[in-house]
């Protein structure tokens, strides 16, 4: 079980989210984790909390609020062409 919460942990923080809160389901053995997620980070979150877990998860969203971002939405844009060619394949710096 502690394995499988290390998993689903892994996966909140590759997508940045913000854990808010977390424990056992009153009367039941269900643990669960109230949590923040960026918009732009949840795209097919279902299905990799669900490979990471093994399938022993249940997920819901739901909208919360509109948050401004530390991170630069046009960072790509703002890079020069020997930056960009620098770079290659790889990843934009943060």
């Amino acid at each position: 079980e502690q394995e499988v919460m290390g998993k689903v942990y892994g996966v909140l923080g590759k997508r940045r989210a913000k854990v808010l809160d977390e424990g056992l389901r009153d009367g039941t053995s269900t643990f669960y984790i109230h949590s923040y997620l960026p918009l732009a980070d949840s795209f097919s979150i279902a299905q990799d909390l669900r490979e990471a877990a093994s399938g022993h998860v249940s997920f819901h969203c739901a909208f919360s609020h509109w948050e401004l971002s530390e991170d630069d939405p046009f960072q790509e844009a703002s890079l020069t062409a020997e930056e960009i060619e620098e770079l290659g394949d790889q990843p934009l710096p943060p």
